[in-house]
């Protein structure tokens, strides 16, 4: 409730496909972006995602964290959760990098699943059942 995603995105480079003459693509970043209620709630959140089986823990950084200039009216944008009412609030602009981990998806189908990519959960699956995937 104190942090909040406004957008995440993947760099614009495209990695050709892997033939048998060349290696499979490397795993890309992701860029998140967004606002929270302060300082240490971006490193909070920093180190929520260290701990995500998707992501490479030591590439999870903040690249920029920036306080906005304009408290925020209470009246109007409300207040942050926990924020004592005589306390001005400003919101903090951040963006954080991240790489996403090249273990296979299906090493993953627990996590995945606890995610609720059911659709890709069960398409592992049937893929493992049908012997196409090794258990």
């Amino acid at each position: 409730t104190r942090i909040q995603i406004t957008r995440l995105s993947q760099p614009a480079g495209v990695t050709p496909a892997a033939t048998p003459e060349a290696p499979p693509p490397q795993v890309g970043g992701v860029s998140i972006e967004g606002v929270a209620c302060n300082f240490n709630d971006i490193n909070d959140f920093t180190l929520v995602l260290q701990r995500s089986p998707l992501l490479i823990p030591a590439s999870v950084a903040i690249e920029r964290a920036e306080q906005q200039a304009e408290i925020l009216d209470p009246l109007v944008e409300g207040r942050c959760p926990g924020t004592p009412v005589d306390a001005p609030s400003y919101l903090v602009d951040y963006t954080l990098r991240a790489n996403l981990t090249d273990t296979p998806a299906s090493e993953l189908i627990e996590e995945l699943e606890q995610q609720g990519a059911v659709g890709l959960v069960t398409r592992l699956r049937a893929l493992r059942d049908t012997g196409v995937l090794e258990q």
